[in-house]
Order: C-alpha cells, then sequence, then structure tokens
C-alpha cells in the first residue's frame, strides 16, 4: 500500500508538472499583450475591479477604441507587484479604493496615494461607493495637473451594490476584510460571498451575473461623468477578470471569482482608449504623502446624494 501510495503520488506530480509546462508554454504565446500598465501611453488610468473583457464590451456605450488585453495577473495583490514593485511612480497620483494598493505598496512610490478604503467607506454596501471614487478624482485631477492619475474603483468586483443585487444576493462580508487587514494587520469578520453560495448551488450562474453587470452599470455611471471631466488620455481598464463557473484548464472542478490560476476569463481585460487632443503636462516631483483625511467637502456631497 506504501508503494502504491507513493506510485500514485509521483503520477500526481508529474501530470501537474506536465499541465504546468503546457500552461507556461500557452501563456507565453500570448506575451505580446501581457500589459506593463505603468509603461504604458494614458494620462488617466481608470481600473475596474475583476472586471472581465466580455462583459464591459456588451455593457459599455460611450467613446474610445476597445481592444482585449492580457492582465500580468489573476488577482489584485499580483496586479499591484507585477505591475508597481520596486518602481518610483513620482509623476503618478493613485486614488485608490482597494486596500491591497496599501498592503502590496508603499505609499513613497508614489507622487500621491488617495487611500479611500479607509476615508470614504460606506458602511451599508461593505465598500466605497463609485460616487466617491468619482467625486476624490475630480478634486484630484484640479489639484494635480501636473501628474499622472490612476482611478481605481472597486466595482464591478463583489459585494453586489445595486437593488437587485442586494435583495436577491446580498451583500455578505463585502470587502471588510481586506480593509481591516489594510488597517490592523488583520481581520476578526467571517468571510462570506455570492461565489461561494454559488460554488454550493445555492445562487444561479444567470443570478451572479446579472447582479455582476449592475454593478458595472453603477460603476460605469461614474466612469463615464469622468471622462468628461479629466484633463489628457484616458485609458479604462482592469486588474484582472473574474470567474463564473467555467472550467479553467487543467482544473476540473467549477471555478468562481479570482483564483490565482492562469485562466482565460481572469487575464482577459478591457482596454478603452480615449483620445485627447490635449495631454497633461506631467513632471517628476518628491512624494507629497498620503491622503488619509477625509474631504468634507466630498463627504457633505456623499451624504447629500445618500451615498453615506
Amino acid at each position: 500500500m506504501v508503494k502504491s501510495a507513493a506510485v500514485s503520488n509521483m503520477a500526481h506530480k508529474a501530470k501537474k508538472a506536465l499541465s504546468d509546462a503546457y500552461a507556461n508554454l500557452y501563456w507565453r504565446s500570448k506575451s505580446a499583450n501581457f500589459v506593463s500598465v505603468y509603461e504604458e501611453d494614458w494620462d488617466n488610468l481608470i481600473i475596474l475591479d475583476a472586471c472581465r473583457y466580455d462583459i464591459f464590451e456588451e455593457e459599455y456605450l460611450g467613446p474610445g477604441q476597445l481592444q482585449m488585453k492580457y492582465s500580468k495577473a489573476p488577482y489584485s495583490p499580483a496586479f499591484f507587484q507585477k505591475n508597481f514593485a520596486e518602481k518610483k511612480c513620482h509623476d503618478l497620483v493613485s486614488i485608490t479604493a482597494n486596500p491591497h494598493h496599501r498592503l502590496q505598496l508603499d505609499d513613497t512610490q508614489f507622487h500621491s496615494v488617495y487611500h479611500l478604503w479607509k476615508t470614504h467607506w460606506n458602511d451599508e454596501i461593505k465598500n466605497v461607493h463609485p460616487e466617491a471614487v468619482k467625486q476624490v478624482s475630480t478634486t484630484a485631477n484640479a489639484s494635480h495637473p501636473q501628474k499622472r492619475l490612476m482611478i481605481h474603483f472597486m466595482q464591478p468586483h463583489a459585494p453586489f451594490i445595486g437593488p437587485w443585487g442586494q435583495e436577491n444576493i446580498g451583500i455578505h462580508v463585502g470587502n471588510e476584510h481586506c480593509r481591516q487587514d489594510a488597517m490592523h494587520g488583520s481581520y476578526d469578520v467571517e468571510i462570506t460571498d455570492p461565489y461561494s453560495l454559488a460554488a454550493q448551488g445555492e445562487v444561479k450562474r444567470s443570478e451572479l451575473e446579472r447582479a455582476y453587470r449592475e454593478n458595472l452599470n453603477i460603476a460605469l455611471e461614474s466612469v463615464r461623468e469622468l471622462l468628461s471631466l479629466l484633463d489628457g488620455r484616458t485609458v479604462v481598464t482592469a486588474d484582472h477578470g473574474e470567474l463564473f463557473g467555467e472550467r479553467a484548464w487543467p482544473y476540473v472542478s467549477k471555478q468562481y471569482q479570482h483564483p490565482p490560476i492562469l485562466a482565460e476569463k481572469l487575464l482577459q481585460i478591457p482596454w478603452l482608449v480615449i483620445p485627447s487632443e490635449t495631454r497633461r503636462n506631467v513632471t517628476t516631483e518628491e512624494p507629497d504623502g498620503p491622503r488619509d483625511e477625509t474631504d468634507v467637502h466630498v463627504e457633505q456631497r456623499l451624504k447629500h446624494l445618500g451615498y453615506t
């Protein structure tokens, strides 16, 4: 029995090594389309978290030239590491609703960082609302006319904040665990999410996708308004995609959300270019520190709109 188990283990390792080798060869053939986001030509980079290319293509109605590219990573922490680790981006102001920015990168790598997951957190939706991202980005655009802007929305990533999604699926833990981890180095909430429910058969794929599309369109409403306000050449993209139960070779079981695997729907991202006749006169300066204090004007505006 011991010999049989050992042989079986060796066969499993050999099969996995062969699968990994084929996967590496496949993705190497795609390497020309992998995006190094910081090196690309843009004045403003708008990132939609966990946004699939195919669904973005179907839902986005607006100006620009859209193409499909490949992300370097299937999930946010690796996205930050592969695109920005050890880089000095002192020509760049980052406006981010994603707590992994703080967990993976140092604020001094950027000219300035607005951590909206800390200053504009919405307890009701357990996330940062896109309207808050839009408002702060508008302020940053005016405050930093000689810097590139990187604007990171958390939607269409769960939790599902639209009326249909909240009523039929629910918020669950949202991103509270990531936020606590970024603030305190640990979290004390149980992680529950709609994708786990889908894997258990409690949520249908059609329901998951409907709530996801609703999330995306809520974010796109703020994005469209931003496009008319930002100065210079703007690109709308994603850090990675999302899985709704696809089988991602060489894995046999259905895969959900964005596990750390190489899968088409995880690495395919939109790359929407909004050209501009004028460009920002970008300069590089020493960091001026994180923007962790709440913008009172923005908070009052959000309360008036009913978002906080």
